[in-house]
């Protein structure tokens, strides 16, 4: 992509187990985990459409789907320069702060710098985000947050 050019992003989907028992069987939903990743990358990236990772979306869906969410999260992460960024209960997301012994911020831990842009999707209140956005601080300190 050239300097001011618009970036397209395509998002990874959440398949809950509702979803499950919804279409037993199969998984209708686009994008769910690396390997749907690894399929779409090909057609994607000549279109100039990155991956938008919400590891909230991929902790519920790698639960689904009975894979590894750290392995999944480590795969997807080094695709990607853009993140949502929530937590939950791996059954469904709930758009929760971020904790700090939570898989997602484990997850976050293992990444060198931070990605280019993320996006707090956390519903529970101001505190919430601000707690969430301080831990977030915390994980890259030698790379302060900007403003916009």
């Amino acid at each position: 992509p050239h300097a001011g050019s618009v970036r397209l992003y395509v998002e990874n989907n959440v398949l809950s187990e509702r979803n499950r028992r919804t279409w037993p069987g199969e998984n209708p939903l686009l994008l769910c985990c690396a390997a749907d990743w690894r399929e779409l990358k090909p057609m994607l990236e000549p279109l100039g459409i990155g991956l938008l990772l919400d590891l909230a979306h991929l902790k519920v869906s790698t639960r689904s789907l009975g894979l590894d969410f750290e392995t999944e999260a480590a795969e997807l992460l080094a695709e990607t320069d853009y993140l949502h960024l929530s937590d939950n209960d791996g059954l469904r997301d709930s758009n929760q702060e971020l904790l700090e012994e939570g898989s997602v911020m484990q997850a976050l831990r293992r990444l060198p710098a931070p990605p280019t842009c993320m996006t707090l999707e956390v519903y529970s209140g101001l505190e919430a985000i601000t707690r969430s956005a301080r831990r977030l601080e915390a994980l890259w300190p030698e790379h302060p947050r900007g403003t916009p």
